[in-house]
Order: structure tokens, then sequence, then C-alpha cells
């Protein structure tokens, strides 16, 4: 594994917010509204102007419902859409047609019953360009209606068709059923498939249930989802990745998680990169006190075989909560969230921290508004590539005040814009057993030397194919890695450790 510490909880900068921003403004909650519930996405337009999406929570009906806001590229607010419901109205995404209007996607949601028994369905509204609804559609029944058994709500996408398209488990006599659930663009029901071809690799038994957090459309027109598993002791979560084609056919599934059973993971999000790779960002957790120096952030990078290709582990002695990350314009990772303040330990404080093309963080921000509790919530790229965020803070005498900004970006340098497939990738760093080597889209020859000038190895790659290298009887110790082949010579250390 490569070992990079940070200190997420240590190295506390503080920071001129002025300096550091391009813009940085407060959201007005309107009158009747509590406050902010979920802050979903950003999304900026050609012309620079951004949409906000979020939730209120309505002081009357006391439940979440679904807001937009539109600013302008200088953060200075168009309008301010809001709609109260009649149950809890959860935003997803929003697309602009060829005529200007929005489309705002949500989901309708009704929890009832001894067993919190979860009915939902697709809520779709339609705005003007000035932000004034138009209407609105949503299903007369949804699937728990239909079928009358306890549901997850599982996730919503769209497919090429403009269809909708819910996937998620049915729980019925202490075993799990996967749906797949489909509405045409105005919430009509379409059709229903029970997905069989799972194979559950972790035995899901009658003590676990599953729900399904994340579901993206893929560039090849598929879908990635990630499964997620708990037990109702509560003692682990699990899950794994599946990869389907656009006619919901399964092509893989892989657990990717089962690696270092010292650590427990959790905060998981997962993006979809340019290069139609995806990217698992989670939080490490060890389960033993004894192994303190796990506690830390990992990145894993697939192709979209399913296929590791990279593997990245950066520890801190501190606690902190991943709440957004996004691939940056030079192929890294920019990461968000609320990392503990070791001066005062009750109360925490923003971080963006920026990793290379490998997960391997170069650079770090922290600042504090004073108060008790700050976190940066959601994370986008500008056209200008610079941040986007939603954050939230909570002062001593309970106030909450939420913030839209344009931060600048913390790319320190040129040469750390990296050409991914010119990149050579070692994981584990340091190894005991196997290592893998991985070049991108480069063939070439690999040849590792002890620090004595002897050559242990040598090998052809292939194209992407990985290199898998049996180092379990070599000695301990540091070696260096040369790829060669037509563009030139990258050299990398491998320690092997035991």
């Amino acid at each position: 594994m490569k070992y990079f510490y940070i200190t997420i909880a240590l190295l506390l900068v503080s920071i001129n917010l002025n300096a550091e921003n391009i813009w940085w403004k407060e959201i007005n909650i309107p009158d009747k509204m509590k406050n902010i519930y979920h802050m979903i996405g950003i999304k900026e337009k050609d012309d620079g102007s951004i949409f906000w999406i979020f939730s209120f929570v309505d002081s009357i009906v006391d439940h979440e419902i679904p807001a937009l806001m539109k600013t302008d590229k200088d953060g200075n607010v168009n309008w301010l859409f809001y709609k109260s419901y009649d149950k809890k109205v959860i935003p997803n995404y929003i697309q602009v047609n060829e005529n200007g209007e929005i489309i705002y996607h949500c989901i309708w949601v009704r929890i009832f019953g001894v067993d919190d028994n979860i009915d939902f369905r697709p809520l779709v509204i339609k705005l003007n360009k000035k932000g004034e609804f138009i209407e609105d559609y949503v299903d007369s029944a949804s699937p728990v209606e239909r079928f009358k058994t306890f549901w997850y709500q599982g996730s919503f996408v769209e497919n090429n068709d403009k269809n909708i398209i819910n996937f998620t488990f049915l729980y019925r006599n202490k075993n799990n059923y996967f749906y797949i659930n489909k509405w045409d663009s105005l919430c009509n029901f379409q059709q229903q498939i029970m997905f069989d071809s799972v194979s559950y690799s972790f035995e899901p038994g009658k003590d676990k249930t599953f729900y399904i957090p994340f579901a993206i459309r893929t560039n090849d027109d598929g879908y990635l989802l990630r499964i997620a598993c708990f037990t109702y002791s509560g003692k682990r979560f699990g899950g794994y990745y599946l990869k389907l084609d656009k006619d919901f056919k399964k092509e893989w599934e892989i657990i990717p998680f089962d690696d270092d059973p010292l650590i427990y993971y959790e905060d998981y999000k997962t993006i979809l990169l340019k290069n139609n790779d995806f990217a698992v960002i989670s939080k490490t957790i060890p389960i033993s006190v004894a192994d303190s120096q796990k506690y830390g952030l990992n990145i894993r990078r697939f192709d979209m075989k399913g296929k590791l290709i990279s593997n990245t582990y950066n520890y801190s002695k501190g606690n902190f909560y991943i709440n957004d990350f996004i691939e940056d314009s030079d192929g890294g990772f920019a990461i968000v969230g609320d990392s503990n303040d070791l001066k005062t330990k009750s109360s925490t404080i923003f971080y963006l921290l920026k990793t290379n093309i490998k997960g391997e963080i170069i650079n770090s921000k922290f600042w504090d508004l004073g108060g008790r509790t700050h976190s940066l919530k959601k994370l986008a790229l500008s056209n200008d590539k610079n941040y986007f965020v939603m954050a939230n803070r909570w002062d001593n005498k309970g106030y909450y005040q939420f913030y839209y900004a344009k931060l600048n970006s913390i790319i320190t340098s040129v040469e750390e814009q990296v050409d991914y497939n010119k990149t050579l990738l070692i994981f584990p760093n340091p190894a005991s057993v196997i290592i893998t080597i991985h070049l991108g889209l480069q063939g070439g020859t690999v040849a590792i030397y002890d620090l004595l000038g002897e050559k242990v190895y040598e090998s052809k790659i292939e194209g992407d194919n990985p290199l898998n290298i049996d180092v379990s009887e070599w000695q301990c110790g540091v070696y260096l890695c040369v790829f060669r082949n037509i563009n030139g010579t990258i050299t990398e250390k491998i320690v092997i450790a035991r």
C-alpha cells in the first residue's frame, strides 16, 4: 500500500478566506423555511450562470421540499424557486432543454407503517427561464403501493430515451430482491424488471439488508451501481460495484474493499471520470485502537471493466469527514469536507484537499469562520477550472448559516498536471506478497533493480494490461522500477516490507 501521511487534523492553517475565494456569499433563508436540509449539486451553464440545487425544511408542513437557485457568474441571485408538497420531496438533478426551460427531477417519498416502509415515486417539475413554475408530473402509484411490501428508495437516473430508471431492493421474508423500475419522462409507470443476475458474492443471509445509494449512467450507455450491505447488528458494512449494459444485462461485479480486514471503510463517494474510468473515495477507520495510523483517506481508481488501476492510502491521526470529491482539471482529485479542530476538540473546520492523479495528497487548505461546526458539503469544477462549493456553519448559539461560493483552484504548479497515460502506477506500495504495475495505455518494458544496481526482474507490459509480480521471496528494502518505451523512461521506488 502507498502511505502518505497527511495532517488533516494537525496542521490547522489559519487562512484569510477573503484571500482564498473569488466570492463567498450567504444563502438567505425565506420566511416560513427553517433551514437548508440537503445540498445536492451545482451546475454551471456555458454563459457562466450557475444553478444551486438544494432543499429547504418547510416550517409549516415540517418536511423537506425542493429548492433551486440561479445566480450570475459573480454569485448574484437571479431567482430562487421552492415549492411545498404534501410529502417529503428530495431533489435529484436538473436539465435545461432547448427552450431554456428547467426540468427539475425529484423523488417524492412517504414513510409509513411500523416497519418504516418507504413509498417513493419520481416527481418532475418544469420551470421557465425565470424560475417560474409551469407544471409538474408525479406517478399516481409507487412500486410499494402496487406490490404492498417493503422497498428501499434506491437511485434514479435517466436513459437515452428520457426514461426515468430506478434501481432498488425489495425486502420480503428476510430476503432481498433487486428490481429495476421504469417510467417515461412524464412519470407514467412503464415497466418493472426483477434482476436475478447478482451473485451476492459475500453471502447476503437473513441477517443482512441491501440498498443502492449510487447509480450513474456510463459513457457506453450502461449503468454503474454501488450496492451497499449492512447487518442488523450494525457490526460491519460491505458492498460491491455492479456494471450493467444499456439493456440491464450484467457485465461484471467486483468487491473492492476486502483487502484489509483491519480497516473499516465508510463515507463512500464514487464519480465517473472523463476517460470513462471511475474513482471511489472512502474514509478508513481502524478496527483496532492500536492501528490508529490507519485513520485516513483511501482513493481507488478502476477502469470500466472493473479492473483496479491504482489504490492509494493517505493516513492521518485525526478524524475527518468526506462530503464530496471531483476529478480536477489536471486529472487529479479535489476533496471537501470537515475536520476536527484539535484546538477546541468540540468544533470542526472546513478543508479542501488536492491530490495528484495517483490519489496522493499534494496540497490542502483549512479554514475556520468561527462558531462550533463547519462543513463544506458540495463541490463542482467551474468552466475556468476553479471550484464552486456549498457549505454550512453552526454557531455557538445554535444558529445555522448556509453559503455558496467560488474558490480559487489549489493546483500548485504546472508540473502536477500529469498525463495519466504516461504515469507509472505501482500498488500496493509498500508491498509484501504481490505488486501490480500499470501504465495507462502505453506498453513497454519494466525492469526492477535493487540498490546495488542488480537487476532482479524484467518483463514487458502489453497495452493497458496490468503486470502482477510475486515479491514474497524478495528481501525487504527499497527497489527501483524502471519503465522504458519509445516515449522515454519513468522511474519509481518500490518498498518491500513485512
